[in-house]
């Protein structure tokens, strides 16, 4: 015992030392003041601490600092004083503090101090306040437990986070498997264990859990409601975030990383097209209408303050001076018939008759439409409202709804125009980038030649950040082609994005934000993203030419007349004897085969006399039939079989690994917006 006291004695000597030391370079007033402010306790170490403050000046931080970091546990009780005396002064110095409010042999009462009085100068809800709290959570033993109500009367705001922080250390028992861990371990041991939440102090199966709440909401809120909280716990579950991101992008919001909460998004959703009917185009303030009146076509077209009636295009006048003759003639057989001689009455009565008729039915016959009224309502639209309306909603839909409709010629140069006046409104703000997006995927669809290099350009200005992503999310969203333009688009689309700086990562990521650009660009499959990437990096080296001549996919989807042998082809390459092999995903493609590794068996046979002559060639589990001696071909498939699985694919990983500048960050920012819940955009 008496070694003990000694021990603790020597100790006690050691720190009254080191505070004397540190005190020495400090003015004399500076030196007295501190030693009695450590050395006070009450009212009177309070006017004590507040003189020492005056004393010190402008240096305070400096000599707090000082304080916080020095070996004497009198200088940091000291500096915890100051902290919880003069926060916003001393704000800046939140870690040093935050390491000395875990110490359980310093005060209490200096530790309560500083973490107030910081709590009272910083956001509550903020990065700082949570590890402040964490921190003096770490350092409350059973006794500061106990007066865990006393403690948070004093923190100013900290009940919630506090009890919160304390029941996550508290140390539980696995119901399943008796393992001990603290709650916030517990809730990770039980999920990825053993598939189990944490409620309260229960274990309960995701059904059990998402039964809970379903008397107070519908499943699908009681579902939503339950990944948001397994997410929010720490957890991470690939069904979860996915359904998430799903409804999010379903309700037209913004799904946040960081609490998992759902945020409106600033940007208007995507348009829908016109409501269209035989001879009818209506939007929400804009109408057109054909009206047969008079043995005439009629346009009538309507619009906010405005209501026209105009002849139809290339409606004939010749039909309705038809008619007129036609009745005229019906009328003179009368008078014929009763005033002229007798055998001449009933003859020009029936020739005036048969006259009228033979009008009447060419009438009918100029006056008929070939075209189908919907196709000719639209045409209507393009001619005497598209020119009228301004970059907006209503333009969209009447472009949407004209897709796969009417005579493309007519309307192709109010489609240009369109897109220039959409383009310069995206620019300035003025409407959202969706709109300028439907106008490319009508001039998509009415391109007479190839479509594709003008719509990869448009894609470069998106990636570029000339155009928001969302007008190349509308255009994805309505583009309507066959599977291979589809993926001729596709590869030029991530050529043009690898251009502009964006990554592998990248591109996923605003798969993620915008469902229907990832779609095009095959978001979703990170490891073809990361081949294309690789192929185009190496679009200069060319490394395969060591082994043979080669086009990469981003060559030959530059040609129209290129039709892919799979969406994840990367590689064609011509073999001796017009053969050709195809390198991607899938692994070798020769003649529809598919070597997914280097054939163990690879060799070239005759084949004998009584099967037909001629040679067999055997290419691991593969046979193909020849006339010729394919031992040529065979050295060749090896050669690139040995170079794609050996040397090439095990790069693909570095490619993954590639990280771009800020573009990423750039084009998302005009689309994130703040959550309201956690603050982070």
């Amino acid at each position: 015992m008496l070694a003990a006291h000694a021990t603790g004695y020597n100790e006690l000597r050691m720190t009254r030392d080191s505070f004397e030391a540190l005190l020495n370079d400090e003015p004399a007033p500076v030196r007295e003041a501190a030693r009695w402010a450590a050395a006070a306790s009450g009212r009177r170490r309070l006017r004590l601490l507040e003189g020492l403050v005056e004393l010190v000046g402008p240096d305070l931080p400096a000599f707090v600092a000082r304080l916080l970091a020095a070996d004497a546990d009198q200088a940091a009780i000291l500096g915890l004083r100051l902290v919880g005396l003069q926060p916003a002064t001393l704000k800046s110095l939140q870690k040093p503090v935050r390491g000395l409010v875990r110490r359980r042999d310093l005060p209490l009462s200096a530790r309560l101090a500083a973490t107030s009085g910081l709590l009272g100068v910083l956001d509550h809800e903020g990065q700082a306040a949570r590890l402040l709290i964490r921190a003096f959570a770490a350092g409350l033993g059973r006794r500061g437990t106990a007066r865990l109500d006393e403690l948070i009367g004093k923190l100013k705001g900290a009940g919630p986070a506090l009890r919160a922080e304390l029941a996550d250390r508290e140390k539980m028992r696995c119901p399943r498997c008796g393992a001990t861990r603290r709650r916030r371990d517990m809730t990770r041991h039980l999920w990825q264990r053993h598939q189990l939440v944490l409620d309260g102090r229960r274990a309960l199966s995701p059904a059990q859990a998402i039964d809970q709440s379903l008397p107070d909401g519908e499943p699908e809120a009681a579902l939503t409601e339950f990944h948001q909280k397994l997410l929010a716990s720490g957890l991470r579950d690939a069904e979860a975030e996915e359904h998430l991101r799903g409804l999010a992008a379903e309700r037209h919001e913004w799904f946040c990383t960081s609490c998992f909460r759902m945020t409106p998004r600033t940007d208007p959703p995507l348009p829908r097209p016109a409501e269209l009917a035989a001879g009818r185009l209506a939007t929400d303030n804009a109408r057109v209408t054909l009206i047969e009146k008079a043995d005439r076509t009629w346009v009538r077209v309507e619009r906010p303050g405005s209501v026209e009636t105009l002849p139809a295009t290339g409606d004939s006048i010749w039909p309705h001076w038809l008619r007129r003759a036609s009745a005229g003639c019906a009328l003179g057989a009368i008078p014929a018939a009763m005033f002229l001689p007798t055998g001449w009455h009933v003859l020009s009565a029936a020739a005036l008759l048969g006259e009228s008729l033979v009008l009447d039915r060419w009438a009918e016959l100029l006056g008929r439409d070939s075209g189908d009224p919907i196709d000719r309502v639209v045409d209507e639209a393009w001619k005497h409202l598209v020119p009228k309306l301004e970059a907006g909603t209503e333009l969209a839909r009447v472009a949407l709804a004209s897709i796969g409709r009417g005579n493309t010629d007519r309307r192709e140069t109010a489609l240009a125009e369109a897109i220039r006046a959409a383009e310069s409104a995206v620019q300035i703000g003025a409407v959202g980038g969706a709109i300028a997006g439907t106008l490319w995927a009508l001039e998509f669809s009415d391109a007479v030649g190839d479509p594709v290099p003008p719509a990869a350009y448009r894609l470069s200005r998106v990636w570029e950040g000339e155009l928001p992503l969302t007008a190349a999310d509308a255009f994805a969203q309505w583009l309507n082609a066959d599977p291979a333009t589809m993926t001729r688009l596709s590869v030029l689309a991530c050529e043009r994005a690898f251009l502009a700086g964006l990554g592998v990562w990248d591109l996923a990521e605003i798969g993620r934000v915008f469902p229907a650009l990832g779609r095009l660009v095959v978001a979703e499959n990170v490891d073809g993203l990361a081949r294309r990437r690789l192929v185009w990096f190496d679009r200069n080296d060319k490394p395969w030419r060591s082994v043979g001549p080669a086009a990469s996919v981003f060559e030959l989807a530059r040609r129209a007349d290129f039709e892919a042998d799979s969406g994840d082809a990367i590689l064609y390459c011509p073999l001796p004897g017009g053969e050709s092999l195809t390198l991607g995903a899938r692994g070798l493609v020769f003649r529809g085969a598919v070597l997914r590794g280097v054939p163990g068996e690879a060799t070239a046979r005759p084949r004998e006399e009584w099967r037909g002559g001629g040679w067999d060639m055997l290419l691991g589990p593969h046979r193909f039939r020849f006339q010729d001696d394919p031992t040529p071909l065979v050295g060749r498939l090896l050669a690139w079989a040995h170079w794609w699985f050996e040397v090439y694919l095990p790069r693909v990983d570095a490619a993954l690994k590639y990280r771009s500048t800020g573009r990423l960050a750039q084009l998302l920012r005009p689309h994130r917006p703040t959550c309201p819940a956690c603050g982070v955009r």
